[in-house]
């Protein structure tokens, strides 16, 4: 094959990366991509709320005032890693300007069930007092929750609280074509991203991250 043939060749492939970057799927056929995030270290405060925020909120301000803001928290976690690698992907194919576009067709919906805290860092009324809130002990920075307290003692948080699933509904055209393998690449990626997250990676420090579709 001559240099040129082969530069033609290039040219050709290059020009539909280009113009299906930001191509849309139809409605209805949109790509689904779910996984598991599991196992991790401790719990962020975002992630969190606390049974009197108004008493809390000089002390412990990072309490989400209610189970939605949690749930959003982890979900902007999440998206933002996500979104450091679909932009590393943009970069390499030539699309990097075009990243904020394919970000805002792919949409993820988190299913987490945040823990509230009676008590935090022995203040509160405690665990007790509104069954399921729970006695929470704090990491040294206090701001993370690293145990809970049941029956006197410490003990590890209770694992549904230490996970949450993670729905994708996908309408970029070439993101929405990626297979299994390339999935599970991509979230070894966000993986090891969260891991490394200023605010939650030492949360994230266990956290594994298991495909579950397609």
């Amino acid at each position: 094959m001559s240099v040129l043939t082969m530069v033609f060749a290039v040219v050709l492939l290059s020009i539909p990366a280009v113009l299906l970057a930001c191509s849309t799927l139809p409605p209805g056929q949109e790509a689904r991509v779910g996984f598991l995030v599991q196992d991790l270290f401790s719990v962020p405060i975002q992630f969190a709320t606390s049974a009197d925020q108004s008493q809390w909120a000089t002390k412990f301000p990072d309490f989400a005032p209610s189970a939605t803001e949690a749930t959003k928290n982890v979900q902007k976690a999440v998206k933002k890693a996500l979104m450091q690698v679909i932009r590393e992907e943009a970069r390499r194919a030539g699309v990097e300007h075009l990243a904020g576009d394919i970000a805002n067709q792919i949409k993820p919906t988190v299913r987490y069930t945040p823990m509230n805290c009676g008590k935090f860092d022995n203040v509160g009324a405690g665990g007790a007092v509104n069954p399921p809130d729970f006695e929470c002990n704090a990491n040294t920075g206090k701001n993370a929750i690293t145990t809970v307290k049941i029956n006197n003692n410490d003990v590890e948080i209770p694992a549904n609280y230490r996970e949450f699933t993670v729905n994708l509904l996908i309408s970029n055209y070439i993101i929405g074509g990626w297979g299994r393998e390339r999935w599970q690449f991509t979230l070894m990626k966000v993986e090891r991203l969260l891991r490394k997250d200023k605010t939650y990676g030492p949360s994230f420090k266990t956290a594994t991250i298991e495909l579950l579709y397609p």
